[in-house]
């Protein structure tokens, strides 16, 4: 994911006024946090949760950043509302992740 992610920001870099191409890296940026949440609610050293917290916390934030490119462009739509309001709630459970207010998930 990391990887194709970096593609498309390297895209998103040369070709900045692609709507569809922002979009795209907003909702990977979104992915890759969900991924990063979850892998730090697994980690058995608090060393490593924080870490992995961090990573997702700075994921949603340049997610929001990119996603504020919309605005700027004149071109949101209907569905960038949700998208953003996602990464909003995970970028605040983030937080809570690495201020160490989440327990460590025993699930799978």
């Amino acid at each position: 994911r990391k990887q194709a992610l970096e593609r498309r920001r390297e895209m998103l870099a040369a070709r900045p006024t692609i709507a569809t191409l922002r979009r795209a890296v907003v909702a990977n940026q979104q992915a890759l946090g969900v991924t990063l949440a979850q892998l730090a609610a697994q980690a058995r050293q608090p060393s490593e949760r924080r870490r992995l917290w961090q990573e997702a916390q700075a994921t949603y934030q340049e997610g929001l950043r990119v996603s504020a490119g919309l605005d700027a462009a004149g071109s949101l739509e209907a569905g960038d509302a949700s998208i953003r309001e996602l990464l909003r709630a995970d970028l605040a459970r983030a937080d809570q992740g690495v201020n160490g207010a989440l327990p460590r998930s025993t699930g799978r």
